[in-house]
């Protein structure tokens, strides 16, 4: 690729920004659960929740019967019986475009009142995106949340984030619980959100000086 190109790219890809677009792909809100339930533990292999899969273990999708929700009447315990993981196919992505990621994070405080158990009150959560589950160039990020504090119905949350650069128009994003593989009681996530990071006026600027110049050079030597 010629530096005209690359610096057409470029300002493309500012100018995108300029109209950043946020797109909401994670309340969990799932009406399947009964009337009475406040909780449903869904396998690895079952029908997924919304647009999401569940890849690992198990987890628990939990009504705000049970507890507070940050969003919604739904939310997410990344253990279900065991360790647990879920991911979801984001879209239509800009190639070379940064992206930001913003969940509500929290903890199961359950274990906290079940003494004989001696649960971890910090809960372990890794977030993860890539083109694949498989993929070696998949990147990861680790939270950690502490309910020593915290009940059903103060769960404290808190959001939390990361930001990537995508590599393709489609990737994979997950959640997997880490810590206890017994416990029950693991991390809890809510109101999943994407959105484009939109570059400084700074770079801006000095991407549309870029692309002027390019142009003379090009008019200079036609």
């Amino acid at each position: 690729m010629n530096k005209l190109a690359i610096v057409t790219t470029m300002v493309a890809l500012a100018a995108g920004s300029s109209n950043a677009a946020t797109i909401q792909i994670g309340s969990f809100e799932n009406p399947g659960i009964g009337d009475d339930a406040r909780w449903l533990n869904i396998v690895a292999g079952d029908p997924g929740i919304d647009d999401w899969t569940v890849r690992l273990g198990s987890v628990d999708l939990v009504r705000d019967t049970y507890w507070e929700t940050p969003d919604g009447s739904y939310s997410i315990d990344v253990n279900g019986n065991e360790l647990g993981g879920i991911a979801t196919q984001i879209s239509d992505l800009v190639v070379g475009q940064w992206y930001q990621v913003t969940f509500a994070m929290a903890g199961n405080p359950t274990g906290n009142r079940i003494r004989r158990l001696d649960i971890d009150p910090v809960k372990y959560l890794q977030a993860h995106v890539g083109l694949s589950i498989g993929d070696p160039g998949r990147l990861r990020f680790d939270y950690t949340f502490d309910t020593s504090d915290k009940t059903l119905d103060d769960m404290g949350w808190v959001d939390v984030g990361f930001s990537f650069q995508a590599t393709a128009t489609e990737m994979l994003m997950g959640f997997t619980s880490r810590g206890e593989t017994a416990s029950r009681y693991g991390a809890a996530v809510d109101n999943v959100r994407i959105s484009e990071v939109p570059l400084p006026a700074s770079a801006l600027l000095l991407l549309g000086g870029l692309g002027g110049l390019a142009a003379y050079r090009r008019k200079k030597t036609s």
